[in-house]
Order: structure tokens, then C-alpha cells, then sequence
């Protein structure tokens, strides 16, 4: 009995003969097999890949216009299926690596590349678990807190974030196999003009320090949280069109980002880059360092004892008044001196309800061991005061802080609280960074960290 060609066998398949179509399989089934295990040594897999092979074959053979090219079009969907299980297996050996603490060894650029592909796919995934799951898996993993610090952040016990983190682990693993598998894509959030107004403040509160590059970006916390510090000054405010956001992205290194002035644009959050898209056409490229970030949730102190209230233009007038009479006596040198950093003290009184910003003229340098400021220059104190209500503190006690002035006003100026609103001064004491907060504004606040007082 003559064996039907390749052309009859598909029409036969195409009319539902099954017979067919287990003949196609007997003809063409051992060399598919070869063709796959040469590159895969699993049988089982192999077998699966062969199956995956043959069931696409016969759900698309109404695309095949000629018979005879049967065995190349088999041949095309076995390498299209290896290409896709040679990228899920990449998934699966990099995994552990992904989540695995401690130093890697040095990439190369194709393969480093690869990784940030996963780590957005991971990006998504993580978007479609539940908050539960979110919570534990970025904290522990993506912002590196231990089992013990992430179980006090989360309130729970360290038990309880073992099994969640676990099954956790299972859920996203999953997720992201089935993701390997799809197209990727970008995630695409709507900022407002203020948001914008954000991100260029968070730029403004970046380290310049090339020894700490990890301080170099601006922050995008799970949540919507905008952060950024150089270890001295810390900015957070939390944009409510990232909130939807899954897995922190550092943006950066931020030198050199300018961001224009619009009422919106466009931010998408790729593999290896942000870009802002402005409605006029302009575009802004940002590239995605490594993290982890900085643990910056454990530097920011519980709201302080005590406080001070005051109106947020009174206080930038007094800060303006002491930049304007610093003008021309704040040298950038000085002979004997090891170096110069704007100081001003910060006095709260609670007996005058006053909060008061005090200089003079040898504050701020740094002396060499042995050496005196010059003499023969006439001492002079600059003080300015603003009403304030002082919460916290006891009636004869006077609270001074050392703190760097230019970065006062900037931390200050980064709430965007208007002239007659209020703002908060949080205080523990003047060894501990001050938190201002803006009570019309509960989403912003910044920190500052305090500078050493002169005896006295």
C-alpha cells in the first residue's frame, strides 16, 4: 500500500483524520526527538518539549500553505520551543542567585543584561501576589533587612515571616516562569506636575560622592515613596501615582537629570532604564543602578518629643536674612584651618516660645591641632528669631542644635508648604537627626542630620 506524501497527510489532518495525524507523528517524531536532545539532556524534558512540539504543529497546521515543507516547518516550531524552555531554564539557574545574599563575581555585559531582563519580569510578577506577600519578599529581599529586622517592621513573629517568606518564594517563582514565557512589558506610570516638582527635589538631596554610588540615585520605594539622601540630608515623599509600584527601583546615578517643567508626563520603568515622556514631545532618559539601597527606614526617628511649630515663610525669611549677612563673610578658605562648613545653631526656648538661628564668626571651621582662630579680627554674633510654639520642652531649658544652613533651607523648601503654612520640628535630642514635617502636607518630609556643638 503506497504511504500517503506530505501534502495528503495534511489535508487528511486538516479534514480531522486522527489516523493521520499519528502517522505524521511516526514519520517525523524520531528526528524532532534527535533535533532535541542534542540540546537538552533531559529526557523528561525532552519528551515535554516533543509533546509542546506537536500539539503547536497541530493546532496552527492550518498556517502551512505547502505539504511538502512539512519536515522545515516542523523543524522551525522544535527551535522556537527550545529557544523559549533555554530562556525558562536560564530563569530557574538564576533564581537562588537572584535571591541569594552576599557579593557576586563580576559579569559579563550580555549576561548582566540578561539578569536585569528577569529582574523586571520579577517586577511584574511580584505586582500580581497579594500584599502579604509583597511586604515580606522586598523587605527581606530587595531592601535587605534581616529575618529579625523585617519581623519588627512588619510586626510580626520571626516564625511567622520564615512560612511566609517560603511560600512567598513558591508564588513568585511561579509567577515568573509563566511570565518567561511572555512578551515583557514596561510598567507606565501618570506623574503630576507636582510629582515632577518631587523628583527634582529628590535630586537635589543626592550624595556627589563617587565612593558611595549607591547614594548617587533617587529611590522609588514599593508604595509610591520618593527617596533620596547623601548620608547627611534625607528626602521622602510619597507620589500617589507610584503607588502601584511592586519592587523598589534606584534611579541613577542622578548627575546630570534634568527634568523640565510640565504639569504631567509619562515615566516607564524598563529593564535598564526610566524614561520621562513629556507631553511637548521632550524625553528624559534615567538609567537603573544595582541596589540595595540604604536601609532608610531605620533612620528616620519617631516623631521626637519635642516640637516646634512655626510658618514656613517666617522661617525662610529668618534662614534668608542669616545667608544675606553670611554673604561676605563666609570664606571658602582660611589660612591654618583644615577645612569650612556652613553651621548655624538652632536655639528653641520655651520660656519665649521662640525659635532663634544664632552664628558668629569662628563657627564652622575646622582647626588644625595646636592652631587658634587668627586674632586681630573683631568677633561678631548674628542672631534672628521667628514666634514659635515649642512643645516638649521644660520652661528654663534652652535646646541648641548644630546644623548645616544651606541645607536647612533646601530641607525646608523641599516640603512645598506655602508662606502662612505650618511646618513641624521634630526633635529627640541634638545628637539625633531633626525630622520637618508639614502637617498639610502628611505625604513629605525630610531629615537632617545635626553638626557637632562648640562648648559653650
Amino acid at each position: 500500500m503506497r504511504s500517503p506524501t506530505d501534502q495528503e497527510l495534511v489535508e487528511k489532518i486538516r479534514a480531522g483524520d486522527q489516523e493521520a495525524f499519528a502517522l505524521l507523528i511516526d514519520r517525523y517524531g524520531r528526528g524532532l526527538y534527535a533535533r532535541i536532545r542534542r540540546q537538552v539532556r533531559s529526557v523528561p524534558d525532552v519528551e515535554d518539549l516533543l509533546q509542546e512540539v506537536f500539539l503547536t504543529a497541530y493546532t496552527r497546521l492550518g498556517q502551512l500553505q505547502e505539504g511538502n515543507r512539512l519536515p522545515g516547518w516542523l523543524a522551525a516550531i522544535a527551535d522556537n520551543h527550545l529557544r523559549g524552555w533555554h530562556r525558562r531554564r536560564w530563569v530557574q539557574q538564576r533564581w537562588e542567585e537572584l535571591f541569594a545574599p552576599g557579593e557576586r563575581a563580576a559579569q559579563p555585559v550580555e549576561e548582566a543584561a540578561d539578569l536585569q531582563e528577569l529582574k523586571a519580569r520579577v517586577r511584574l510578577a511580584l505586582q500580581r501576589l497579594s500584599q502579604a506577600d509583597q511586604q515580606v519578599l522586598v523587605h527581606h529581599y530587595f531592601k535587605g533587612y534581616s529575618y529579625l529586622e523585617t519581623a519588627a517592621l512588619l510586626g510580626l513573629q520571626v516564625d511567622t515571616l520564615r512560612s511566609r517568606l517560603q511560600k512567598g518564594r513558591k508564588r513568585l517563582k511561579k509567577g515568573v516562569m509563566l511570565m518567561a514565557r511572555e512578551r515583557e512589558a514596561s510598567q507606565e506610570f501618570i506623574l503630576s506636575g507636582e510629582e515632577l516638582q518631587a523628583l527634582r527635589w529628590a535630586g537635589a538631596f543626592v550624595s556627589q560622592d563617587v565612593q558611595r554610588p549607591v547614594l548617587q540615585g533617587v529611590y522609588l520605594d514599593v508604595g509610591g515613596k520618593i527617596v533620596a539622601t547623601d548620608g547627611i540630608r534625607l528626602f521622602w515623599w510619597k507620589a500617589e501615582s507610584l503607588k502601584s509600584l511592586p519592587v523598589p527601583v534606584l534611579l541613577g546615578p542622578w548627575q546630570g537629570v534634568e527634568i523640565p517643567q510640565a504639569t504631567a508626563a509619562t515615566l516607564t520603568v524598563g529593564s535598564q532604564e526610566a524614561i520621562l515622556r513629556f507631553p511637548e514631545g521632550k524625553t528624559c532618559a534615567i538609567p537603573i543602578s544595582e541596589g540595595p539601597y540604604v536601609k532608610y527606614e531605620q533612620v528616620i526617628p519617631p516623631e521626637g518629643q519635642i516640637r516646634a511649630q512655626v510658618e514656613a515663610g517666617l522661617l525662610l525669611e529668618a534662614i534668608e536674612q542669616l545667608a544675606f549677612f553670611l554673604e561676605d563673610r563666609e570664606p571658602t578658605e582660611r589660612e591654618g584651618v583644615q577645612g569650612y562648613t556652613p553651621q548655624v545653631e538652632l536655639h528653641l526656648s520655651a520660656l519665649g516660645q521662640t525659635l532663634s538661628l544664632v552664628t558668629t564668626r569662628d563657627m564652622g571651621y575646622t582647626w588644625q591641632e595646636g592652631k587658634r582662630p587668627p586674632t586681630g579680627q573683631a568677633d561678631w554674633t548674628f542672631l534672628t528669631s521667628v514666634s514659635a510654639r515649642i512643645q516638649g520642652l521644660e520652661p528654663d531649658a534652652l535646646f541648641r542644635m548644630g546644623l548645616n544652613h544651606p541645607y536647612l533651607r533646601t530641607a525646608i523648601q523641599a516640603l512645598g508648604a506655602g508662606a502662612g503654612e505650618h511646618l513641624d520640628l521634630h526633635f529627640t535630642d541634638p545628637l539625633q537627626a531633626v525630622q520637618f514635617t508639614a502637617p498639610a502636607h502628611p505625604n513629605r518630609r525630610t531629615l537632617q542630620m545635626p553638626m557637632r556643638l562648640q562648648a559653650g
